[in-house]
């Protein structure tokens, strides 16, 4: 066994019973040399104590929520496998390989499938994603090992999906991994979640707040990945403002593109400078203001509410990796 345990009131009620008398039974009694001082409100009344023990553990010391602390005092979890553990290049499938090595790591998912998020037994979906990955996630926690393991069953339903927008990457050449995590995350989001098309959630407001592609799907895909991207526009002459409020999957830094502003240098490129030049600096832009006419304005992206799994997506041609190597 783990060691692990799930709190039940009923099994609570066990365990208190036996540690105050030796025995499942409240009639039996231990001996005195392996007896175990439990109140006797605690026995007469388990669950009310238990519920006030949890409730006492809310309200803890301020010091021990600090990072060093909480680092310090947390172990993993007894029931994860651990060891390296590869997957099968089945022909040319990195692409899967890197994806899905990045979900199984991921805790929100593992939690998600190890809690039976997906009930594959009562899944009606043909060559079903979900059921896929479930499987996948109980062969990495289930068990310690060491061998590599097959995804077939994931690239079988990739290959089956009729899924539009994909068709191309049904086959055995080398594909692109964005694209790849793009139709794993609508995949499983139509069968773990609504499947609707999104809908608005916030309201308009006096400078014409628009929620363009906002959801309130709550399934694990937007739970985990789904952030508020913020997009203003301001008129330079009437000061008129106009915001976009839309969500993401993840950001793309076109890496070309940025490293020819005059404030970024090649040899001295950072995922931090090419966010803060993509999301803190306002550009101008194409736009007609409503209110006076004039069409000078400037565009300023930022983001709203950060998802809990930020995906970034670095774009760059073999002529700037040639460069950025060079340089």
């Amino acid at each position: 066994m783990c060691n692990d345990f799930v709190w039940d009131p009923t099994l609570e009620e066990l365990r208190l019973r036996k540690n105050g008398t030796g025995s499942f039974s409240s009639e039996s009694f231990c001996p005195s040399s392996t007896r175990l001082l439990v109140p006797k409100e605690a026995i007469a009344d388990p669950v009310s104590i238990a519920k006030k023990r949890k409730q006492d553990e809310l309200f803890t010391d301020p010091s021990k929520e600090d990072a060093g602390v909480i680092l310090t005092n947390t172990v993993e979890a007894p029931c994860r496998a651990s060891g390296i553990r590869g997957i099968f290049n089945m022909g040319a499938t990195c692409y899967m390989n890197v994806i899905l090595q990045s979900f199984v790591h991921n805790p929100l998912l593992r939690n998600f499938y190890l809690s039976d998020g997906h009930k594959s037994k009562k899944c009606g979906y043909d060559h079903c994603m979900s059921c896929a990955m479930d499987e996948m996630f109980q062969d990495f926690y289930a068990q310690e090992s060491t061998n590599g393991y097959s995804a077939s069953n994931i690239l079988a339903s990739f290959w089956l999906s009729k899924r539009k927008g994909y068709e191309e990457l049904a086959s055995n050449k080398e594909q692109d991994a964005h694209e790849f995590f793009q139709f794993l995350t609508e995949e499983l989001h139509e069968i773990n979640g609504d499947g609707k098309p999104p809908s608005q959630d916030e309201n308009s407001s006096p400078k014409r707040l628009k929620t363009g592609n906002e959801t309130a799907c709550k399934c694990i895909v937007h739970q985990t990945f789904y952030g508020k991207l913020q997009s203003t526009i301001t008129c330079q002459n009437c000061g008129d403002i106009n915001t976009t409020v839309e969500s993401f999957l993840d950001l793309s830094l076109g890496l070309d593109m940025l490293s020819k502003k005059k404030s970024l240098k090649v040899s001295n490129l950072s995922v931090q400078k090419c966010l803060d030049e993509e999301y803190k600096n306002p550009e101008r832009c194409e736009y007609t203001c409503h209110a006076c006419g004039t069409q000078e304005a400037k565009k300023q992206l930022s983001i709203k509410s950060l998802p809990n799994v930020l995906c970034i997506q670095l774009k760059a041609s073999d002529n700037f990796l040639h460069s950025y190597s060079s340089g």
